[in-house]
């Protein structure tokens, strides 16, 4: 009911936060070796695709969390047959998302290696 009352203008305020925290998001990722990434065009989540089709993305999910602190859910959850995980970007604020992005980059470089 508050969202209805504040009206779209509220959250218009937060596009420009959520396209900077996107498009930073999408550098960092694309720069890691043995993933895939597209950038998102209308969705607040990265579809993250692991190129080693031997790994196992549950697995990686829970490794990027113990070991990172990192919390991403792995594609088997959305029924998808190959190595992936989905990562939220859009409950974050940037300086948030900073943290965030580089525990990710830090996780998934090492983790794949």
């Amino acid at each position: 009911i508050e969202a209805i009352k504040l009206g779209s203008s509220y959250m218009k305020g937060f596009l420009t936060e959520i396209e900077r925290i996107r498009n930073h998001f999408f550098k960092y990722l694309s720069d890691i070796d043995g993933i895939n990434v597209y950038l998102p065009e209308g969705s607040l989540y990265f579809f993250i695709i692991i190129k080693n089709s031997r790994i196992d993305s549950k697995k990686l999910a829970k490794q990027l969390i113990d070991q990172y602190q990192v919390i991403t859910i792995p594609g088997k959850i959305f029924d998808v047959d190959f190595p992936s995980l989905r990562v939220s970007f859009g409950n974050l604020r940037f300086s948030e998302a900073i943290i965030g992005i580089d525990r990710l980059a830090t996780g998934l470089t090492h983790l794949l290696r």
